[in-house]
């Protein structure tokens, strides 16, 4: 099997389900799911074409969970996505963004 450029097909994915407009202290998310997504192909141009904030992404040519965690601390999300994104960069701008002021909409400085 030829592996050349295989890797650039693979994308880790981090996804968890759990109740919006909950004190962070207090989420218990109802799942974490780690997993290796393979994106092939025009499948591949599709995903990296598109964006989540423009909501759905378009689905992996395949998917390899790994994990499903059920029942925990939202606090627990940020020591699991650390450990299997292993980017301290990504990991940081997530978190940026995820503490991040939704921008104004009525042209008033923040």
């Amino acid at each position: 099997m030829n592996i050349d450029g295989y890797f650039e097909k693979l994308a880790k994915l981090v996804h968890s389900r759990d109740p919006a407009f909950t004190p962070l202290g207090e989420v218990k998310m109802q799942h974490l799911d780690l997993a290796i997504n393979v994106y092939e192909d025009e499948d591949r141009k599709k995903r990296f074409d598109g964006s989540l904030q423009n909501g759905r992404v378009h689905d992996a040519t395949f998917r390899t969970h790994l994990l499903r965690i059920e029942g925990i601390p939202f606090s627990s999300l940020f020591l699991f996505s650390g450990m299997f994104l292993e980017s301290k960069v990504l990991i940081g701008e997530w978190v940026n963004d995820l503490v991040r002021p939704e921008p104004s909409t009525d042209g008033k400085k923040e």
